[in-house]
């Protein structure tokens, strides 16, 4: 993706980390049966919850979210069932349905900044 300004880069790392997070949240619906399954989900929304200001916000970088491995840090559930699974399937449908919301927030605004970007190099909003 085109990166030329620091909401760009925030954009693209929001994509990247709601995508993963759809990953592990369909994994967490997908295995609500599976004895011992121990929720998954990731650890980055405390932080951008925390975040109070714009500078703050901006010295974030994809990399400090994601391990070397390309992974992002995952946070347990608890597990506190007979079976050892406290998948609670309700919770991790509206977890997946408030994320699928937030990604295509960022992708609709991605979208609206490549127009704008179209717009300001050829002076015409056609596609």
């Amino acid at each position: 993706m085109i990166q030329y300004d620091n909401t760009t880069r925030m954009l693209e790392a929001s994509l990247t980390l709601r995508s993963k997070r759809q990953d592990l949240l369909t994994s967490n619906i997908a295995n609500a049966d599976t004895p011992h399954f121990r929720s998954s989900d990731l650890g980055f929304e405390g932080f951008l919850k925390n975040a109070t200001d714009v500078e703050a916000l901006s010295s974030v970088k994809t990399a400090e979210l994601i391990d070397s491995n390309g992974d992002v840090t995952e946070v347990e559930g608890p597990s506190d069932t007979l079976d050892g699974n406290a998948v609670d399937r309700d919770a991790e449908i509206g977890k997946s349905a408030e994320n699928l919301q937030r990604f295509g927030v960022a992708l609709e605004t991605v979208r609206r900044k490549m127009g704008l970007l179209r717009y300001a190099i050829t002076g015409s909003d056609a596609a």
